[in-house]
């Protein structure tokens, strides 16, 4: 072989390399964003909760999932379709709404690739499939407040804290992303919130995200927020942060020595660039 020939065959081997990287690179990117979210699970810890016999998918997408007939489903578990080949393709979703003989999940994080085909028959198994834990060092948060608590962009907020390696959160409740929060309601939240803090564990954050449709708390209520956040100073945080969609909130303060920030937030679309962990842990 002649050198003129050896450099044709390096130059196509380049190539090729650089074809099969694109295409598993784009492909991954493109198709299903989601599944790289996927690698935070501790797969060899998974555990069944629940299983139904069959189930059979009328439609699904990127985002949505409609199954026949409706199971109860609950959205802390994590959810593992397998087809008749033996495959498995797991999912989590953020809530659902039944429709007749059906139930159409939204929300639905797909974490390891999804279903070929529009339809067919599955069978559905519930999972406890928990985030791998080897991230010492990482402070332990409790985020806790209303329905909102779960939306969306709290998720996202949450499992934004998480990648980054800022915080590890706990608590009985889990989003769509695996992250654990604590569900209070809004109907006498400030008396909630008390009782959160008394019973709450130690941690290094302690996240309040105070309800849109509360008034930032004056008179009784202010007493009653001055209890709580003495019982969680008590435990000796870091920082204890109040989220509050008010413009004009109280000015930060230390109770026990623990700095209290309060934290404007309004969860717009602009608001998911802008939002800042770091920035907001350090009270800033």
């Amino acid at each position: 072989m002649n050198k003129a020939d050896k450099t044709y065959y390096v130059r196509w081997f380049r190539r090729l390399f650089v074809a099969f990287w694109l295409y598993f690179g784009l492909k991954a990117a493109f198709q299903l964003p989601s599944a790289f979210y996927g690698r935070h699970f501790d797969w060899d810890r998974e555990s069944l909760i629940r299983d139904w016999d069959t189930v059979r998918v009328v439609a699904f997408s990127k985002q949505n999932l409609t199954l026949r007939p409706a199971p109860a489903l609950d959205p802390q578990w994590t959810y593992k379709l397998i087809n008749g080949q033996g495959e498995a393709f797991y999912f989590r979703y953020a809530y659902s709404k039944p429709q007749g003989d059906k139930i159409k999940l939204y929300g639905v994080l797909w974490l390891k690739g999804m279903p070929k085909g529009k339809q067919g028959v599955f069978r559905l198994r519930a999972m406890d499939i928990p985030l791998k834990e080897n991230r010492s060092g990482i402070p332990e948060a409790y985020m806790a407040g209303s329905a909102e608590t779960a939306s969306d962009f709290w998720a996202g907020q949450r499992r934004q804290a998480y990648e980054q390696g800022l915080l590890r959160f706990k608590g009985p409740r889990k989003d769509v992303y695996n992250q654990a929060y604590v569900r209070l309601d809004s109907k006498d939240f400030a008396r909630q919130l008390v009782r959160f803090a008394d019973t709450v564990p130690p941690a290094g954050f302690y996240l309040i995200v105070w309800p849109r449709e509360v008034s930032v708390p004056g008179g009784h209520e202010t007493s009653l927020l001055d209890s709580a956040l003495t019982a969680l100073a008590r435990k000796d945080p870091e920082r204890i942060i109040i989220f509050t969609p008010a413009e004009s909130v109280p000015r930060d303060s230390l109770i026990e020595g623990v700095p209290i920030h309060w934290q404007p937030v309004s969860p717009a679309a602009d608001e998911r660039n802008s939002f800042s962990w770091k920035k907001i842990l350090a009270g800033k």
